[in-house]
């Protein structure tokens, strides 16, 4: 099962980093499902909101496991993203 969520329907456009906190509400992801996030109509994400939504998940669940599930869509700088899922400063 995969569920779709439109990032820009759920914190709006002008977001802050403490706006990461809503955003993971919207999604908890088991082993059998998948999250899509959807950056459509966002042009910039710090890393810092990627690391408030995730960080739960980077200190507490097996990372390679966890980010098989959750994808992203329609991010402009995938650079960000990928740090934080990462773990390191490098795209």
């Amino acid at each position: 099962m995969e569920k779709v969520i439109n990032v820009k329907n759920v914190i709006g456009e002008n977001f802050t980093c403490a706006d990461a906190i809503l955003l993971k509400s919207n999604f908890k992801v088991a082993d059998h499902e998948s999250v899509v996030l959807d950056f459509n109509g966002i042009n910039d994400v710090p890393t810092t909101f990627f690391y408030n939504l995730f960080s739960d998940i980077l200190y507490t669940q097996n990372r390679d496991k966890s980010f098989k599930n959750i994808k992203v869509k329609n991010l402009a700088a995938m650079d960000n993203y990928n740090r934080v899922i990462n773990g390191t400063t490098l795209s």
